[in-house]
C-alpha cells in the first residue's frame, strides 16, 4: 500500500481502529510519501521524501468553495525529495520494468468482496 501526504493516523477520529485496519491492508508493504516524519510515516516500511508546498507545482482546492489555486515551484526540492507526481511516475515505471523482466504481460485485478 502507498499513502501520499496527510497524517491520516492522527487526523482520523477513530485513529486506533483506523490505523489497525489500514496496517492490516498493508501487511506486506506500507510505503508513505511524506514531507516529514509524522505519526503516519512512523508506521511505514519505507518513507519516500516528498517535495514541500514551495518545491513543486500543485493544484489545490478547499472543500468549502469551488476555487482551485495553482501553486508554482519557488525553490528546488531539498535533498532527494521529489514532487508527488514524479514519485508516482517513477514507481509506476519501476513496477513496469520489474513486471516485464519477470515475464508478466497482463495484470487482472480481482476485487475481493467484503463479507
Amino acid at each position: 500500500m502507498i499513502s501520499v501526504a496527510d497524517n491520516t493516523f492522527r487526523r482520523n477520529k477513530m485513529s486506533d481502529r483506523y490505523r489497525a485496519a489500514h496496517l492490516e491492508q498493508a501487511s506486506e508493504l506500507y510505503v508513505n510519501v511524506n514531507v516529514r516524519m509524522d505519526s503516519t510515516a512512523e508506521w511505514a516500511d519505507y518513507v519516500l521524501p516528498a517535495a514541500s508546498h514551495y518545491e513543486a507545482w500543485d493544484l489545490r482546492t478547499q472543500g468549502y468553495h469551488r476555487f482551485c489555486n495553482v501553486f508554482t515551484r519557488s525553490v528546488d526540492p531539498a535533498g532527494e525529495s521529489k514532487p508527488d507526481w514524479d514519485i508516482m511516475a517513477l514507481l509506476a515505471k519501476k513496477i513496469q520494468e520489474r513486471a516485464i523482466a519477470r515475464g508478466e504481460r497482463l495484470y487482472c485485478h480481482e476485487r475481493k468482496s467484503r463479507a
